[in-house]
Formats: structure tokens, sequence, C-alpha cells
């Protein structure tokens, strides 16, 4: 779909471009999935907190053409407003530079195997010399040809970095981001998971995983509760019972304050909510956890979608609504 820069309605504003979209996404409208993409294409300027929820919301439901074009139509805008820092702008660019792989890597694979060989068992690994790719990249950064071969083999999982418990003992960012890009190529070759939405995850786990390492997901006493000798919000053990997977309590309050906001993220917390399982596939695939560590881990999350249902009760999107309900 070909976006042109305009709108014939300069009085919608783009809450209202977001709603529509949602509704339309959830019932599988292209006719009014393409009438919302178009104006919001012209009005991703005079909101950007609002676009970034479109932007997950297109993720979520593998519209990754789609959402390569928004992006790049906003791009003249989010580098000349003053709000965004220079980082934002940076985390634009590689946000829009990674969603660009993602579609050259999907569409490359296209009709192989599961696991991303064809019929022949002849490797499938995508060109990272593409001229069409390098040019849409260029768009964003200068093209590091060594930097972007390895993360397209990453993708397809030509290579892998032979991961143990050792590089967790004290979790960081460079070894999670690490994991977190092996991650998407796993749930994308073996359990079919769209690399977009995948990628909400991939976003936001990690900070998940430093947060409760760092003691920042306790749930707070309430006093007055406790005076009327109510039964008291139940506290995550000191020490979690796998550094790499989310237990349910500091799980429901990072979810909870995800959701609990001027400026929520339904379709982000849907995504690691419902990939929760996906994610301790891999981890046992990584030989990270075994198999009774990985149903027991999951069993600490059964009928987590029914508790937290509440919070997508009123969101326009009705399959969003189920899906979160039914999970696991």
């Amino acid at each position: 779909m070909s976006l042109p820069i305009g709108s014939d309605n300069q009085e919608m504003t783009l809450q209202r471009l977001q709603q529509e979209l949602v509704r339309a996404l959830g019932q599988g409208d292209e006719e009014a999935i393409s009438a919302a993409a178009r104006s919001i294409a012209a009005e991703a300027h005079t909101d950007f907190p609002t676009f970034h929820k479109i932007l997950n919301a297109l993720g979520y439901y593998d519209r990754l053409q789609l959402l390569n074009e928004l992006m790049f139509a906003a791009w003249a805008e989010v580098q000349e407003t003053t709000a965004y820092s220079k980082p934002a702008v940076t985390a634009y660019a590689t946000r829009a530079a990674d969603h660009l792989i993602y579609q050259h890597v999907t569409v490359a694979m296209a009709g192989n195997g599961a696991h991303g060989a064809r019929a022949n068992g002849s490797a499938t690994e995508p060109d990272p010399e593409d001229p069409l790719l390098r040019e849409r990249l260029e768009r964003y950064f200068s093209v590091d040809t060594e930097r972007l071969t390895s993360y397209i083999k990453l993708l397809t999982g030509t290579v892998g970095r032979p991961w143990s418990m050792q590089d967790f003992v004290k979790l960081d960012m460079q070894a999670l981001s690490g994991l977190m890009i092996e991650f998407l190529g796993y749930a994308h070759r073996h359990e079919q998971v769209p690399f977009s939405r995948a990628h909400l995850l991939r976003e936001h786990l990690p900070r998940y995983l430093l947060d409760r390492q760092a003691g920042n997901l306790v749930p707070r006493i309430d006093m007055a509760a406790t005076l009327r000798g109510d039964r008291p919000f139940p506290r995550p053990d000191a020490k979690p019972a796998h550094p790499l997977c989310p237990d349910r309590v500091s799980l429901v309050l990072f979810l909870e304050r995800m959701l609990q906001t001027l400026a929520p993220l339904p379709y982000v917390a849907a995504a690691i909510l419902q990939l929760q399982a996906t994610w301790r596939s891999f981890l046992r695939f990584r030989g990270l956890i075994d198999a009774g560590q990985q149903e027991q881990s999951l069993a600490d999350l059964r009928g987590l979608g029914q508790e937290l249902a509440s919070y997508w009760s009123d969101h326009e999107d009705e399959r969003l609504r189920q899906s979160v309900s039914q999970w696991p």
C-alpha cells in the first residue's frame, strides 16, 4: 500500500484515527485499515505518543509493510520535532531499521518450512547485500554490512551464541539484548510468531527482568489494608526461581504499571503475556532451563489472562480482549 502525505479530513484527531484503526484491525476490515492508515500518515506528527501506540497495534497484528510505510512517512517530522530528544530519534530509527530487516527476512523465508529450510534442505539465508533493503535502511543509518549480516544470521538461526546460565548470574542489558535477537528468530521459525509481535516482548522483557533484579517489582505494603486485617498482597520470594523466567507476582505488577497509566500500552502488555510459553520454550531450546523448570514456571502463570482481563475490558479491539482473557 502506498501512503500519500496528506489528509482530506484535518479535523480528525490521531486518537480518533487510532480507535478506527484498532477496531478495523480486530475485525480484519482491510478497507477501513487502508482508510485509517492514509490519514494517520498525514497526522502522525500531531501526537507522537499516540502514533507509537498505533505502531504497537500494527506490530501485534503483523502489519509489517504498513508499519514500515508509516514510520518512514513520519521520519522527517521525527527528526525535526522538539518533542523527541536525540536518543529518542535514534531509538525511532533503530526500531524502523529493525522492522525493515524483519520484513526482508520474512519475505525471503516465505514458502519455506517451519524451521527456515527449503524442501531440498538448502539454506535460505536472506541476502544482506540486497539493494532494496540497503536503500531503505540508509534512510535511517549508514549500513554496517558485517553487523547486518550477523543480525540476519541470528534471526535465521544459522549462527547462535553458546549460552549458559553463567552468562546471566547478574543480568545486564548487553547479554539480554543478544538473547532477545535469538528469541525473535526462534519464535518466528519454530512457533510462527510474527517478528513484529515478538518485537514487543523484545523491547520490554529486558526492562522487566532488570527491574525485578533491582528490587523494583515488589508490592507495596498497604498499611490501611493491614490495619483492617485484610489479607496481604502476596510478596515474591527474595530471589526468583529462575533469573530469566517471569514469576506471577512481579509480572502482574509490571503489566499493571504498563496498563494503569495515562499512556497505557495494551498491545505490548498482551504480547508479553501471550508469549510467555514461547519464551520458555526458547529458553529450554537454548539449554537455559530444563523441562521441569519450564513446566513449573508456566504453571505459576496459569489463569493470569483471566485475572488481568479487566484492564482490556473497555478496549475497542474485541479480538484482543478475547485473546487476553483466554490465555493460556
